[in-house]
């Protein structure tokens, strides 16, 4: 079989003073279409990214690749750190300056996070214990100094409310 050129047109923008825009054509071969389609490419890592405004030197910004099949689903920001959940019921804790400075492991997924000066509140869900009904906890540790203000408490919510925010 003989391959098919398919030819697909990209405008590119050249701002200077003037808007320019050139057409590129690229040559792409589909494959025969008795091949089976290729595999889907390997999502990349989930990786956390900083950009540091008030930093004095020249290295602003910063990126931190989570491990494998661990993405990020929740962030807070206190006074000079960064604080991470991840789908696998991990805390993690970084300096703004990209340092990992503590990895924490919470009992339940995590459903937000707060942060105010020294203090993180985490919030999580607990596996049902009867009725197949979810309640919800709250932490608050206070990062600097490395200890718990409040152990992990039960979070009050009437029959049937969701948590839409926390701060």
């Amino acid at each position: 079989m003989r391959a098919r050129n398919v030819y697909v047109c990209v405008f590119v923008c050249t701002c200077l003073c003037v808007c320019l825009h050139h057409s590129l054509y690229i040559m792409y071969h589909l494959p025969p279409p008795a091949t089976p389609p290729p595999p889907p490419p390997a999502t990349p890592p989930s990786q956390l990214q900083c950009v540091h405004f008030s930093s004095w030197d020249s290295h602003k910004d910063w990126t931190v690749p989570l491990p494998s099949k661990e993405s990020i689903t929740a962030v807070a920001i206190g006074n000079g750190w960064i604080a991470v959940a991840t789908n696998k019921r991990m805390l993690r804790l970084f300096t703004v300056g990209g340092v990992q400075k503590e990895v924490l492991s919470v009992p339940g997924h995590v459903t937000t996070l707060a942060a105010w000066g020294p203090r993180l509140s985490v919030v999580y869900q607990v596996p049902p214990c009867s009725g197949g009904v979810y309640s919800l906890t709250v932490w608050v540790l206070d990062v600097d100094r490395r200890r718990q203000l409040l152990p992990p408490q039960p979070l009050p919510l009437s029959h049937h409310a969701h948590l839409r925010w926390i701060g």
